[in-house]
């Protein structure tokens, strides 16, 4: 938890507490799926508007939104004949 704490104040213009890769953790969960990111997505926006002053509640919605977008994209995100994910060749 202190790391997500650390991660959200990074983004929200706290200060540099978060170094690390969210993408390399999120690729080493094998039970990650797409549709998970709209699920945490509508968990995260009724925290934040629960826990946040407006103004900050909408940054971080759409900070959130943005990350989710980009990891969905370097997760999933496979061109017409490039196989699936899992055909891929390691890296």
């Amino acid at each position: 938890m202190e790391r997500l704490t650390d991660f959200w104040m990074t983004m929200l213009g706290a200060g540099t507490l978060y170094r690390g890769n969210p993408f390399a953790v999120h690729k080493k969960i094998d039970a990650i799926r797409e549709h998970q990111f709209e699920d945490w997505l509508a968990i995260f926006n009724a925290a934040a508007t629960d826990m946040l002053p407006p103004d900050l509640a909408s940054h971080a919605r759409a900070r959130a939104s943005r990350i989710a977008e980009s990891l969905k994209a370097g997760l999933f995100y496979r061109p017409q004949g490039l196989g699936s994910p899992s055909q891929t060749a390691p890296s």
